[in-house]
């Protein structure tokens, strides 16, 4: 229902009437179906509604009169009208062999452009209903019904307002698509900035989710390799803790499940259960994943300075490695040893400006790590 149309319709009923018809006598007796439709009319329909159904009653009863050219304006005026006012079909339809040729033309039409609506209404209701939550399927509905209609302020107006909806419009882009090529230039140029509008929403839309979604990954990214700083590390109670986090990761520990195969045989039997489980939890049969980014551990001299450097060494070289993933895991590495990574801030800094967005973020967080703990 549109308001505007209910300040029209009286104006359009005038214009079905002559002077004689705005008489007393037949006033009273236009008065009288008024009071009559009124308490036909279903009680949950709004005023506007009801006010809608008396109109359309009366200019199905004007098509029935005697007066041709008022059977004739208002047969033009319910085809303009379009789907809502399908509640007089039934009576043009009795009327469509009207003896008058032209008021018989003008009943045709109407059918024609109601039953046009109609089919036109279906077809938006379909592409719509299922992809909208209930409170906007009926704006969704008339805008799209009015861009399809014959009043092209409103069709220019209604795209104007679909293109500002932005990716909240995506149900109406198929409906939009197909008025591309619209009639008139004004309406056809509307209809094409609201489908550019509507796209480039849902783009930055779905781009804004893949933002957060490499964010999250990057998040997780650094607590595996935290957690695996401290697997191989001295405490071994902490390393055990460690391992229960990574199981409980499940998915989000894949990349560093060749890294928990390679020490599965720690010496702290605590630890070495914990990773049996985490490796269990987090690994398929069969599957491949990431090479280790980790150096095979010296148990027997576990803390020792020549572990320590190969293992700073063999990070360094993954920063400066073509493996951007790798780079982007040791840099976040490197930055978390804080002081002890002091050896290898040239090596960072001299990828301060790496190719890869991710990568360069991580070894510029390393950096600004290592040189505050030196500070």
């Amino acid at each position: 229902m549109f308001k505007t149309e209910i300040l029209v319709l009286p104006l359009l009923i005038l214009l079905c009437l002559s002077p004689a018809v705005r008489g007393q006598e037949e006033g009273n007796s236009i008065l009288k179906r008024f009071f009559q439709e009124e308490k036909s009319q279903d009680a949950n329909l709004t005023p506007a509604e009801r006010y809608r159904a008396q109109q359309i009653s009366i200019l199905a009863s004007l098509v029935a009169g005697e007066d041709v050219n008022k059977a004739r304006r208002a047969a033009t005026t319910l085809g303009e009208m379009g789907a809502t006012a399908e509640p007089a079909l039934p009576e043009l339809k009795k009327l469509s062999e009207h003896p008058v040729d032209n008021v018989r033309a003008a009943i045709k039409e109407a059918i024609e452009k109601i039953e046009t609506g109609v089919e036109k209404e279906k077809l938006v209701a379909k592409e719509v209903d299922a992809a909208l939550p209930t409170d906007q399927v009926q704006k969704m509905k008339q805008l799209l019904l009015m861009i399809q209609g014959d009043n092209l302020n409103k069709a220019r107006r209604s795209a104007v307002v679909l293109g500002k909806m932005g990716a909240d419009a995506e149900p109406a882009l198929n409906a939009l698509r197909r008025q591309k090529n619209h009639p008139d230039e004004l309406v056809r140029n509307s209809v094409n900035e609201a489908i550019g509008e509507i796209e480039k929403s849902i783009a930055d839309k779905k781009a804004g989710k893949q933002q957060e979604e490499n964010a999250k990954e990057i998040d997780a990214m650094r607590k595996r390799y935290q957690l695996m700083n401290v697997i191989l590390g001295s405490d071994y109670e902490a390393a055990r803790l460690a391992a229960q986090e990574l199981t409980e990761m499940g998915n989000e520990a894949k990349p560093v499940l060749s890294d928990l195969r390679r020490i599965q045989n720690h010496p702290d039997a605590g630890v070495r259960n914990a990773i049996a489980l985490a490796i269990k939890k987090i690994g398929q049969p069969g599957a491949r994943y990431n090479e280790s980014t980790f150096p095979q551990p010296d148990y027997k001299n576990w803390n020792s300075p020549e572990n320590f450097n190969k293992k700073l060494t063999h990070l360094t070289q993954l920063v400066k490695g073509s493996d951007h993933a790798k780079a982007r895991r040791a840099a976040a590495v490197l930055g978390n040893m804080g002081d002890k990574a002091a050896p290898a801030l040239e090596a960072l800094k001299e990828k301060m400006d790496h190719p890869n967005d991710d990568t360069r973020k991580a070894i510029n967080e390393a950096i600004e790590n290592i040189e505050a703990s030196l500070a």
